[in-house]
């Protein structure tokens, strides 16, 4: 009889070490199941953020390259409205010039020389350049400035340019200045120019057209606009 309550009991104890086994298993599985859970909210958590966040910057890149674009495109263009530079004060001189050039240089015995010049004249709201051509010699600026003056209203573009004849073998160069006052509503460029030849001379342009593209030389400008000397100024 003791050895049957102590079968009994040993039976007893098996049972309960395997049903606390059991209860250990399943509560190891639900907090293996919470962890799970928890980890996969988590990950989707991350996700949903990540997704957010690049949702985000995605519209931060096209608010920005729209900014840029909008920027680039009053820069180079918008500001040359007629209604939005006047607005802002602002004189274009952006085209391309054809007129006449008048100099005290003396060639094989002439007083002086009178000869066809094309002025093209790239300008942004930031920046300006000056290029002078004849069918002998081009003329860059490195200084620039365009001053409207308040007081007499009147508009002066200044520069400082290089000269080179690139056409001609073996051809000289030169430096020089000019100075041409804007008339004739924004049409006429009229002034005077003087280089360390020594020379100097007096220029009179009128404005041809906007379109400055593909021009590099006298050529080029004639082939480009065949009416052009038709606006030169007399």
């Amino acid at each position: 009889m003791k050895q049957g309550c102590a079968f009994r009991r040993n039976c007893s104890d098996e049972e309960l070490d395997a049903d606390q086994n059991r209860t250990d298993s399943s509560t190891v599985c639900v907090h293996m199941g919470l962890i799970l859970s928890v980890r996969a909210d988590s990950v989707r958590s991350i996700r949903n953020a990540s997704k957010r966040l690049l949702g985000c910057f995605a519209l931060h890149v096209v608010w920005h390259h729209r900014c840029v674009r909008r920027t680039i495109f009053f820069v180079t263009w918008a500001w040359k409205w007629s209604w939005v530079a006047h607005l802002m004060h602002r004189s274009v001189v952006h085209g391309v010039w054809a007129g006449n050039l008048q100099s005290d240089f003396k060639n094989e015995g002439n007083s002086g020389v009178d000869l066809p010049i094309i002025f093209v004249i790239r300008q942004t709201y930031l920046t300006l350049s000056v290029r002078s051509l004849t069918q002998r010699q081009r003329g860059t600026s490195s200084l620039e400035v365009l001053v409207h003056d308040e007081k007499t209203q009147d508009t002066h573009l200044s520069y400082v340019f290089k000269l080179d004849q690139p056409w001609v073998p073996r051809g000289k160069y030169g430096y020089g200045a000019g100075e041409l006052q804007l008339e004739a509503g924004g049409t006429i460029l009229r002034g005077v120019y003087w280089t360390d030849s020594p020379t100097h001379g007096t220029l009179r342009l009128k404005h041809v057209s906007t379109d400055v593209e593909g021009i590099s030389c006298f050529e080029d400008a004639e082939q480009k606009f065949p009416g052009i000397w038709k606006a030169r100024s007399p």
